[in-house]
């Protein structure tokens, strides 16, 4: 094809040789095309470069654009409303051994420490983790809890690591694990202590590295969390009795904050002042 100084050119095709073609352009800003035959026949197309269909198009995507302005203010005012509600002095507790523990607590949050809370079951151990992390520098990050006792031993090791498609009998696809989903935030591993000798060795060298890989994979992930866990039991005898890895332990107990059994004169265990939902509702307008 062949281009003249007037715009038109020469085809050499399927519409014969020595067909012209021709543009000219509208007032309106449209494109006509004209072909010409050697033998006379004609061929009139138009494309048509509509502003009105541009600016359709703008209005939609300036309108998706402050959608998602909206979603990011919302965001952040469910995140400030998560970040008040958790804040150590909002957490109900008078005993003074209980308020000497949250102490404890609060001055650990602002480091990188591995934090070990212990104490029965009902002392408010979730509650005071979520504290930590949201008095922490990770407070922008997600914070995963995972109740280790609630969890076959077949089962655990691919939810904390996750797995890859195929690494056994029903993984039909990949999976990401707790310390994937927990990346940027805080991890918190409650029960502890009935974690399987296999997951121990596994949770150690994570602690140790800093690098971990999903069940059946090869590909080393970055271990970027904070870990904080939890027990009711007494971990100090579980490592003499051989039930629990003594260098597993110290790594954990970096810091060591025990929440003692509150006897209140309503018995009720340790909790955040005003309900999340009231407060949402305050500053959202939404449930």
């Amino acid at each position: 094809m062949g281009l003249d100084h007037n715009g038109a050119s020469d085809l050499w095709g399927a519409g014969g040789r020595g067909a012209r073609l021709s543009r000219s352009v509208s007032p309106t800003g449209s494109t006509r095309a004209t072909w010409r035959s050697p033998r006379g026949s004609r061929c009139t197309s138009w494309w048509r470069y509509s502003n009105q269909r541009l600016a359709e198009e703008q209005r939609r995507l300036a309108a998706v654009e402050g959608r998602a302005r909206q979603l990011e203010q919302r965001v952040a005012r469910l995140r400030g409303a998560l970040s008040d509600q958790y804040r150590f002095d909002r957490i109900i507790g008078e005993a003074p051994a209980f308020r000497e523990a949250l102490d404890q607590a609060a001055r650990v949050a602002p480091a990188e420490t591995t934090v070990l809370l212990t104490g029965e079951s009902g002392t408010g151990k979730e509650l005071v983790a979520r504290a930590i992390h949201y008095a922490s520098r990770r407070a922008e990050g997600p914070f995963v809890a995972v109740n280790c006792a609630a969890l076959p031993e077949t089962l655990i090791e691919s939810e904390l690591f996750g797995h890859e498609r195929g690494a056994f009998t029903g993984a039909d696809r990949l999976k990401r694990g707790r310390f994937e989903l927990a990346a940027g935030g805080t991890l918190f591993l409650d029960e502890i202590g009935e974690l399987a000798p296999a997951v121990q060795a596994k949770l150690l060298r994570v602690i140790q590295e800093r690098q971990y890989e999903r069940v059946g994979g090869t590909a080393t992930l970055s271990a970027a969390v904070r870990l904080v866990t939890a027990t009711n039991h007494d971990l100090e005898q579980a490592v003499v009795d051989g039930r629990f890895r003594g260098d597993l332990y110290y790594r954990l107990a970096v810091f060591r904050v025990h929440l003692p059994r509150l006897a209140g004169a309503d018995g009720r265990c340790p909790h955040a002042g005003r309900p999340l939902s009231e407060r949402v509702r305050g500053q959202d307008g939404t449930e």
